[in-house]
């Protein structure tokens, strides 16, 4: 079963991750300039794992902003 919750407001859609949205660091370095593309057209944060385990959370930088703003 698949739960998606939206948080809508005047600034930015908010998704919580799904599992498509985590990646290995070592993908990351491979494709970084696709990395970029996909997080500047979602806006959505993604998970990169090291040893399997979620280390580090990437957000496009304008995605990133509106956020601060809504909080």
């Amino acid at each position: 079963m698949r739960v998606d919750v939206r948080l809508r407001c005047e600034y930015a859609s908010i998704t919580m991750l799904r599992p498509t949205d985590v990646h290995p660091i070592t993908e990351f370095k491979r494709s970084t300039p696709e990395f970029v593309k996909r997080l500047r057209a979602t806006g959505q944060p993604e998970v990169l794992t090291i040893d399997g385990r979620g280390e580090i959370v990437v957000q496009h930088a304008a995605a990133y902003e509106r956020l601060l703003e809504i909080v």
